[in-house]
C-alpha cells in the first residue's frame, strides 16, 4: 500500500500534500517504516510518487 503524504511545511519541493509513495528506487512501498529505511545510507534514491490527479512523477533526490 503507497504511503499518502498528508501535509509538508513549506511550498516548493518535490513532493506535495496528497501524493502517494509508490516506490523508492523500483522497491514497492508498503508502509511508513518503507519510506525511512529503503534510502539509509544511500546518496540518492529515486522516488516514484502518484500524484493527485493520477500522474505519475519520478525524481532521484540526493541525501542531505
Amino acid at each position: 500500500m503507497p504511503v499518502k503524504i498528508h501535509a509538508i511545511g513549506g511550498t516548493s519541493g518535490f513532493f506535495r500534500a496528497g501524493d502517494e509513495i509508490l516506490s523508492i528506487d523500483g522497491r514497492p512501498v508498503e508502509d511508513q517504516l518503507d519510506v525511512l529505511f529503503l534510502p539509509a545510507g544511500e546518496e540518492s534514491a529515486e522516488y516514484a510518487v502518484r500524484r493527485v490527479d493520477g500522474r505519475t512523477a519520478r525524481r532521484r533526490l540526493r541525501a542531505e
